[in-house]
């Protein structure tokens, strides 16, 4: 509903700037035409408005993320993997908006030196713009980065990022959104309560993303 109010809002924001400019336009005849073009671009104006607004109430809060405990966690899971996919089916559920699979895959990875990686497959939800979806996903990520730091289980977390894709022409396809890389050290030197989503990139110990996201930060 986010992206429908947003979608909305840009649509009635053109259409507020196209009733200004003919109001202009017309102001010498605004008698003529009864205030008509004024009423229009009145009503344009303050649509755009109320769909601001309603898009910033439906949207994803920025504040800190709620500490779920392991007494939450159901009896029957015990093995650190199975908490993740609790952890992880608690904070976005089991599919997107759009009905995608959120927990592609999940798998543990040793090192050469010993140490236990988690790998994550998930697909971020939909919205107008890849922009829009990279924002959207950062916020996700950092609930679930800082749900993943109270398990004190693994060595690092990574989140593979996908966004589903469906051309007007060909079949339809998944593509990289962005992935980041968080050791357990990292995670426990951020302060969840007010750590910015935007700048989780800069905080990962490593990260790459989409190359339209790439061309945009140039």
């Amino acid at each position: 509903m986010a992206v429908l109010a947003f979608a909305a809002f840009v649509i009635a924001g053109v259409f507020a700037v196209f009733s200004i400019f003919y109001t202009l336009v017309t102001w010498p005849r605004r008698k003529e035409l009864e205030n008509r073009p004024v009423k229009l671009a009145s009503i344009a104006f303050a649509a755009s408005l109320g769909f601001l607004l309603l898009f910033l109430i439906m949207a994803d809060p920025m504040e800190g993320p709620e500490q779920l405990v392991s007494e939450d966690m159901p009896d029957h899971i015990e093995e650190p993997t199975e908490e993740i996919e609790w952890l992880v089916q608690e904070e976005l559920g089991v599919t997107t908006s759009e009905g995608h699979e959120v927990l592609q895959d999940l798998e543990v990875r040793t090192d050469d030196y010993g140490e236990q990686h988690v790998h994550l497959l998930l697909t971020a939800s939909d919205n107008v713009t890849t922009d829009l979806i990279k924002s959207s996903t950062m916020t996700t990520s950092a609930r679930l980065l800082a749900q993943f730091q109270s398990l004190n289980e693994f060595d690092a977390y990574t989140l593979e990022w996908e966004f589903f894709v469906e051309p007007d022409q060909g079949e339809t396809y998944y593509d990289e959104l962005f992935t980041l890389t968080m050791t357990e050290e990292t995670l426990a030197s951020i302060d969840w309560d007010v750590v910015e989503p935007e700048r989780l990139a800069d905080k990962a110990d490593a990260y790459t993303q989409h190359e339209e996201l790439e061309a945009n930060n140039e």
